[in-house]
């Protein structure tokens, strides 16, 4: 039961018993300071009732507490023991209500689903761009939705609504979950997702093959370890397997659902949620150390969840260093570690005020980092936003100034709004009419030298902006297992009950008037990757047997250091 039900239902029996007592006392003395007594409970109830909000299995406790009021119009003895029996009564009577109640404290599942197809169809800017059609989204997840309010499944409404929001193909759509209210019915739906734990997580190889990684010792007993070829689950492939995951969506420790956005990223994880498919035993075959293909029985372990976290952790961590904080790695060259496109409060501060004086200390910053690389003969940089979750487009402005060779270039355009059709206009070959230009001009501080960027699947929004800006500079390079993200517009948000949906809501565009960085229906976004390493054996066992920043390495060696 919700803690505030629990505390109200506890505070509402003891003030029935104080009111019981105090009936008899008042007779005894007299004293108008006692009608107010019977006007607490109906006071309590209103406070917690903020804080929780109406629950129709509550209802005894809510007509208690306002009979109770009783007592203070009337002062007879009689009259307000009764009301004193008749609050505690029907706030017991509203225990087993609660407790059998199984959609107890749940929301209107299907008014939340309108409410989000609603404003996805009129507020999500990419949904000509992606060819979105509302009409068979409806029909696919509607389904899903309804059974889940019959139901009463608040874990079966959030495995539908993450399927929902895969179908968008954008790092910006996002369900955050209250986890305050519902944290059981999102943990139930986190294992429905990603499924059962045995042992091992699935990858593909460069060439293909699918393979063990963050293998638990009783499979390595069996012959099963980092690098073993999985050549069947259950009977089936493992690529075939995963498709029957309720939805392949990217694994993240925060409270929310995010999805796929570049068919590249997807693609790399193809198989992951493999190793969560199958009851209680699953039938394994592979092949062992001698070339020779082995079939076992798994048993299932738990959630798979944690597993898989741990596997993606290890492979797209990157340097462990604070936000915007440097790593000398053995004098050799400089590591600026962006975790997220924040510098402080001041700066976030002056951006709102004058967009292109806000990151000077910043810029001065790193000005002052590279002068003293530079002092030592390092005129190269690598740039790790592996994970950058995004943040300020002035931010990446202002980064991008520094390292781009010197001159004017274009960041993006501006879409043009038209107030009365409520959308952004459109020429007629489809793409979109373009307004204000934003530009930015290169400094060039490392004079020559080369910037190596970092990236992966979660470098995603304003860390999205700066590889789209510095990729195809003659001095950057970019490099990953995969590409970034690919979700780069401006976001929004609006309210889900006491939930809320982010998503794509303003327009950004290239010269050409498509949308700035985001996959249209080709699944293919405007960002690409200039050197993109092989996750093969070599990888797998750098990153999982060794626990080696392998990207890091192969930057390193890239630029000759």
């Amino acid at each position: 039961m919700n803690y505030y039900d629990i505390l109200l239902i506890a505070l509402e029996l003891f003030l029935s018993g104080l009111l019981f007592w105090a009936a008899g006392y008042a007779e005894k003395v007299l004293s108008p300071g006692h009608r107010l007594l019977y006007l607490i409970p109906a006071v309590t109830a209103m406070l917690l009732f903020g804080f929780a909000g109406y629950e129709k299995s509550m209802l005894g406790v809510y007509i208690g507490a306002a009979v109770c009021v009783v007592g203070f119009i009337r002062e007879k003895k009689t009259v307000r023991r009764i009301v004193s029996i008749l609050c505690a009564a029907l706030t017991v009577v509203s225990i087993p209500a609660c407790l059998l109640n199984k959609g107890y404290r749940q929301p209107d599942i299907m008014e939340q689903f309108e409410t989000v197809m609603k404003n996805m169809e009129q507020r999500y800017s990419l949904n000509n761009w992606k060819g979105i059609d509302y009409g068979e989204l409806r029909a696919k997840y509607g389904p899903e939705f309804e059974k889940a309010a019959k139901e009463h499944d608040m874990a079966g409404y959030y495995v539908a609504m993450a399927g929902l929001i895969s179908e968008y193909h954008d790092g910006h759509v996002g369900y955050s979950a209250d986890t305050s209210r519902y944290e059981k019915a999102f943990s139930e739906a986190r294992e429905r997702i990603y499924g059962n734990d045995y042992g091992l997580v699935t990858l593909n190889l460069e060439d293909g093959r699918t393979v063990a990684v963050q293998t638990a010792r009783s499979l390595r007993e069996k012959g099963i370890h980092n690098g073993t070829v999985i050549t069947s689950w259950d009977g089936r492939s493992p690529e075939e397997a995963a498709k029957d995951a309720p939805v392949h969506t990217f694994p993240t420790k925060e409270d929310v659902f995010i999805n796929y956005a570049d068919s590249d990223c997807e693609y790399f994880f193809r198989s992951i949620m493999a190793a969560g498919i199958g009851g209680d035993t699953v039938e394994v075959s592979f092949i062992d150390d001698s070339g020779i293909e082995q079939t076992v029985t798994l048993e299932k372990k738990g959630s798979y969840f944690d597993r898989i976290i741990e596997a993606v952790e290890s492979l797209d961590d990157g340097v462990h260093a604070g936000n915007f904080q440097w790593t000398d790695i053995d004098g050799r060259i400089g590591v600026l570690r962006i975790k997220q496109m924040f510098f402080d409060s001041k700066s976030s501060h002056g951006e709102n005020v004058k967009d292109e004086k806000s990151f000077n200390e910043m810029k001065e910053s790193i000005r002052s980092e590279v002068e003293e690389y530079k002092k030592k003969g390092i005129n190269d940089v690598i740039i790790d936003i592996r994970g950058n979750s995004g943040g300020s487009g002035n931010l990446i402005r202002a980064v991008a100034e520094l390292f781009c060779p010197k001159g004017e270039y274009v960041y993006c355009y501006n879409a043009l709004w038209d107030d009365q059709a409520k959308q952004y206009k459109r020429n007629a070959d489809g793409t979109y009419v373009k307004s204000k230009k934003n530009t930015f001009t290169g400094e060039d501080i490392l004079e020559g030298g080369r910037v190596l960027l970092l990236v992966n699947c979660e470098s995603v929004s304003a860390a999205d902006h700066l590889v789209h800006l510095m990729r195809g500079m003659e001095n950057v390079t970019v490099m990953g297992f995969t590409q970034s993200n690919g979700s780069g517009q401006g976001v929004t948000s609006f309210s889900v009950g006491t939930e809320s949906m982010s998503l794509s809501g303003s327009l950004m565009l290239n010269e050409d008037g498509t949308p700035f960085i985001d996959a249209g229906s080709d699944g293919k976004s405007g960002n690409g990757i200039d050197i993109k390493i092989p996750f093969d054996e070599e990888a797998l066992k750098a990153v999982y047997d060794d626990g080696r920043d392998y990207l890091l390495e192969k930057a390193m060696e890239y630029l000759g250091r």
